[in-house]
């Protein structure tokens, strides 16, 4: 699993790492995909957020997002990840989908990702969606390196 994580990175990440981000402000939903977003809520400097993306049991897709000049995404910072339909397989049951992330803790890290080198740590348990195009699926980042972290589902602001 580690190795498939590795490899999907490689070639996301090779074609550049980037992340929207915004103050709070609602995240607009767009039909042809179903957005993730992600509000920093940690005691830790985030520099990046690794996912990846599971039909029921089977990983089907994974990559990162972290800002381009290698700084720690703010606090209260939302980050926002795109799922489109090329994605998933043709005709996929959207209603299994199952995303773990990891988090970047240092910015140096962020060379060793393009290497297959970092995974990242744990952001809690992969979390169920069952997911739709055209929806946003809001989570607050919490926790801390000596606690762990979590991805809390949560409303939109």
């Amino acid at each position: 699993m580690k190795k498939y994580i590795g490899i999907v990175l490689i070639g996301l990440l090779a074609i550049g790492l980037s992340a929207c981000g915004n103050r709070g402000d609602e995240i607009p939903a767009r039909d042809d995909r179903f957005r993730i977003a992600v509000v920093n809520h940690c005691e830790a400097d985030i520099y990046g957020i690794l996912y990846e993306c599971y039909l029921a049991e089977t990983p089907v897709s994974g990559g990162g997002v972290s800002l381009a000049d290698k700084t720690a995404f703010k606090k209260s910072e939302t980050v926002t990840i795109d799922f489109i339909v090329l994605d998933f397989p043709e005709n996929a049951d959207l209603s299994t989908v199952k995303i773990e992330f990891f988090l970047i803790l240092d910015a140096r890290a962020l060379d060793t990702i393009v290497a297959g080198e970092q995974t990242g740590e744990p952001a809690g348990e992969a979390i169920a969606i069952d997911a739709d195009y055209g929806n946003v699926y809001y989570f607050s980042l919490e926790g801390n390196a000596a606690d762990g972290f979590v991805m809390v589902p949560t409303e939109k602001p």
